[in-house]
């Protein structure tokens, strides 16, 4: 469809008839943390969070530096 443009009207349209659809199925119940507190809502930001994420979940954070070891969720 190489050329072809929507309105943002169309496209808004569109996602929520699909997400009505998710809905209706039940595509959106019993989700991974549903019901419980989000972990980062009360933390600073931090820009970085994904690598650090990555590293713990690699389990490379013994390889950081001493001044380079943030706390990880």
């Amino acid at each position: 469809m190489a050329g072809v443009s929507f309105s943002e009207q169309a496209v808004q349209l569109v996602a929520e008839h699909k997400i009505q659809a998710a809905i209706e199925a039940g595509e959106f119940e019993k989700l991974p943390g549903l019901g419980k507190p989000c972990r980062l809502i009360d933390q600073p930001y931090d820009p970085h969070w994904w690598v650090r994420r990555k590293l713990k979940r690699e389990q490379l954070t013994s390889q950081l530096t001493p001044d380079s070891r943030a706390p990880l969720e």
